[in-house]
């Protein structure tokens, strides 16, 4: 792959049909804003990933989307699938059954796109858009498309129903930056056990954690997210 790592860049160089953070609201083409099923709210528009040339998913586009409408102690991250056999007892290894990937995005989606986008003007943006630029250099790359950047070890599932999963790429934590006149973000308030709106001008996807990303051969929104605490 020529593009093997991405950085965070000036917005001044926003490609549309490239690799982002924040902005406008983009979708798959006749697919609608995901609905959060906790609290009925639209989800917030993350970013969208273009995964590049020589990539297994080339051609294709992740968009992540995370309702920061209400948030939920069972659903801060997406479910982390552990092997039970007496010989395989853990993360690494796992065999996610399947279906379980679609079900799981409750309060956040993952969407594939192949090129074809839908920017929703007609929503306002939550996020302050920054441009994510490809390079071959590793050092303060925000996504890594070669190998996992692990935090705790290596933790990658083996396989989804009958499929192998695939490493897609990593990103590194990070604060998103709240639009003007964008709500705050509602969080979980564990002293007082109940949600409460941040007192932060950011937002936080699955708490800020390094994410790790994997699909089968084929591209889906069927994708596994792993998720490992920075410097853990």
């Amino acid at each position: 792959m020529k593009t093997k790592y991405l950085h965070v860049a000036e917005a001044t160089a926003f490609d549309p049909e490239g690799s982002f953070i924040g902005g406008v609201p983009v979708v798959p083409s006749n697919v609608e804003t995901p609905i959060c099923q906790l609290c009925s709210s639209r989800q917030t528009f993350f970013m969208r990933i273009k995964f590049p040339e020589g990539h297994l998913w080339q051609g294709h586009g992740l968009s992540v989307f995370y309702c920061v409408d209400c948030e939920d102690p069972d659903h801060l991250i997406p479910k982390i699938y552990a092997s039970r056999t007496p010989k395989t007892k853990g993360i690494n290894g796992t065999k996610i059954p399947s279906g379980r990937l679609i079900d799981d995005q409750i309060n956040f989606s993952f969407l594939i796109d192949a090129g074809q986008l839908n920017f929703q003007q007609n929503r306002p943006p939550r996020i302050q858009l920054a441009t994510l630029t490809g390079s071959r250099r590793k050092r303060g790359a925000q996504v890594s498309f070669v190998k996992p950047r692990w935090e705790m070890g290596d933790e990658a599932p083996a396989g989804y129903g009958n499929e192998p999963l695939f490493f897609l790429f990593d990103f590194a934590p990070f604060t998103f930056q709240r639009a003007e006149n964008a709500p705050p973000q509602i969080n979980w308030d564990w002293w007082k056990e109940c949600q409460a709106p941040s007192s932060e001008p950011t937002y936080s996807l699955f708490v800020q954690n390094h994410l790790y990303f994997f699909g089968t051969v084929s591209p889906s929104n069927e994708i596994y997210c792993l998720v490992q605490v920075p410097g853990g």
